[in-house]
């Protein structure tokens, strides 16, 4: 224990060395010793000690008693310990004041951060309930994130339905596809690639020309990279070392509008459409030559715009030259007959506005002032509202059928004014079923034309004997000298049986379904003597032929 008197230096040392951190040395220090000891002068040491960190500050005190030859005279200076007391005392109480006042500053400073803590837990208690309703919102948007994640989850699989889909469809086609990126590397492609290119599935990443093919004459990167580029589709009809044709369509691969990245290459096998194309191409140099011969044309008139199309034959059977043809259906109607310009309009007309068959036959005048026969036969074509657009139809020149009509006709006339004013009764039979006969037959049996047309001669004969001898006897004389003649007799409608001379020819010998013509002369009034038998023939066989 250290004595009192030498408390305060050790007191007052401690202090200054753990403020400053330095060394304090007190020097001769008078010490009265217990029993009466002589005074005897003392030195104090105190220096800082190093510790261990996080422990408390630690000192060395060092008490040394000076040795005699080194003692203070009586006259040296030493310390008077009540005076160091006293200024200890000072120097405690100094402190006390400072200590009081950065206790006051420190209260004062613990009673401010008092209230900045008052307003930071009233900041942190508003600021947690901010939290807890960001909290509940988070579990609000939370909740949201798991159905949005549950309706991705569901778009996820219709997606791959779709690509399972897609990809399903695009190889049920069988149509060869190959879908390039931006720098003409592989994408995707489908199964029946591999009929073209040779391709598989680690090729995806590849760029297209890395890839061998077996097409003809045809550069796909060129055309890959021009459509790339432009943005544009490009078709061209290619063909494979086997033979097989391809039409290759090259289209921009586009993301959204007026956006691309890459392109897609399609094949469609037209092997079938080839083949049709060159027997269609075949067919119309037929039907050129065929339209050629038979003077047949076609047209094609816009009804919107007045523009008429014709074949080049048509300028020919028109009488207009080559390449003078202006397209104009007013130029067309300028060429129409006078008498039938009216006709022509009036059936166009009920055509177009009453969808009426347009089959009709006129006249045209050539520039030459020929006149010439045309039929012509057309179809509307409406669109999808019902209004008419177009008609398309052919022409055909039957200026020489009209011809050989009108020769027809008057000979007909002739024929039928011969028939009428002949003596005799002249027609048509078919198996022995009057076809056609003239007055002279109605008026030899009495009945009358409708009455015998239709109905087996079996009617006019008397009995069956009778009708079996004269068929078999005119078809003898028929297979010996192409005609046969036969005395008989007919009942009238009036029941009179008469006497008649027939005569029959059939107009094809080796087919008689073409029917047989007859003659037949009432025998009533003439003399039937053999004299007169040979001139009786004679006229027959004239009147017949």
């Amino acid at each position: 224990m250290i004595s009192g008197s030498l408390n305060g230096y050790v007191s007052t040392g401690l202090t200054k060395v753990f403020r400053e951190g330095e060394s304090v040395t007190f020097t001769n220090i008078r010490f009265n010793g217990q029993g009466g000891r002589a005074n005897r002068l003392l030195n104090i040491h105190i220096k800082p000690v190093i510790g261990r960190k996080n422990q408390s500050p630690l000192a060395a005190l060092f008490i040394q008693e000076q040795a005699a030859e080194t003692r203070l005279n009586p006259a040296d200076d030493a310390y008077d310990f009540n005076q160091e007391t006293m200024q200890r005392i000072a120097d405690l109480e100094q402190e006390l004041q400072l200590t009081r006042e950065n206790l006051q500053a420190t209260i004062e400073e613990l009673e401010t951060s008092n209230e900045e803590l008052q307003a930071t837990n009233e900041e942190l208690l508003a600021s947690n309930e901010e939290l807890q309703s960001t909290n509940e919102e988070l579990q609000s948007v939370n909740e949201e994130l798991y159905t949005v994640n549950a309706e991705y989850q569901n778009k996820i699989i219709e997606l791959t339905e779709v690509n399972n889909d897609l990809d399903n469809l695009m190889n049920s086609t069988q149509v060869v596809s190959v879908f390039l990126d931006e720098d003409l590397d592989v994408r995707k492609f489908t199964t029946s690639s591999a009929k073209l290119f040779n391709i598989l599935e680690s090729d995806i990443g590849r760029p297209l020309a890395h890839l061998s093919h077996n097409l003809q004459e045809v550069d796909l990167i060129t055309l890959a990279l021009r459509v790339n580029k432009s943005h544009k589709v490009e078709e061209k009809v290619v063909r494979t070392s086997s033979g097989d044709w391809y039409q290759l369509r090259i289209l921009p691969y586009r993301i959204a509008t007026d956006a691309y990245l890459g392109v897609v290459l399609v094949f469609v096998n037209i092997n079938s459409l080839h083949t049709a194309q060159q027997e269609l191409l075949r067919v119309s140099e037929s039907y050129g030559l065929v339209r050629s011969s038979a003077q047949i044309g076609s047209w094609d008139w816009n009804i919107t715009t007045g523009e008429l199309v014709w074949s080049d034959n048509i300028e020919e059977m028109f009488g207009v030259e080559k390449d003078q043809f202006d397209g104009s259906y007013d130029t067309f109607l300028k060429s129409l007959h006078p008498e039938d310009h009216g006709f022509v309009m009036e059936s166009v007309k009920n055509a177009i506005e009453k969808d009426m068959p347009y089959d009709i036959d006129h006249r045209i005048i050539c520039p030459d002032g020929t006149i010439r026969w045309m039929a012509e036969t057309g179809t509307v074509i409406r669109n999808s509202r019902g209004k008419a657009e177009r008609m398309i139809g052919v022409v055909r020149d039957i200026t020489m059928s009209k011809d050989l009509e009108a020769q027809i006709q008057e000979k007909g006339a002739l024929l039928q004014s011969i028939f009428k004013t002949a003596p005799i009764g002249i027609g048509l039979v078919n198996k022995r079923v009057f076809k056609w006969v003239n007055q002279q037959v109605c008026d030899i049996t009495g009945y009358v034309m409708d009455e015998l047309v239709g109905q087996d001669s079996r009617l006019l004969y008397p009995s069956d004997e009778e009708y079996t001898f004269v068929g078999t006897e005119k078809y003898r004389q028929i297979q010996v000298s192409g005609t046969g003649t036969v005395k008989t007799r007919w009942r009238r409608k009036d029941g009179v049986v008469i006497d008649v001379l027939m005569s029959s020819t059939p107009i094809d010998r080796h087919n008689w379904d073409k029917g047989v013509t007859f003659t037949v002369l009432d025998l009533t009034h003439v003399l039937d003597t053999p004299q007169s038998m040979p001139s009786l023939r004679t006229l027959i066989n004239h009147d017949t032929e």
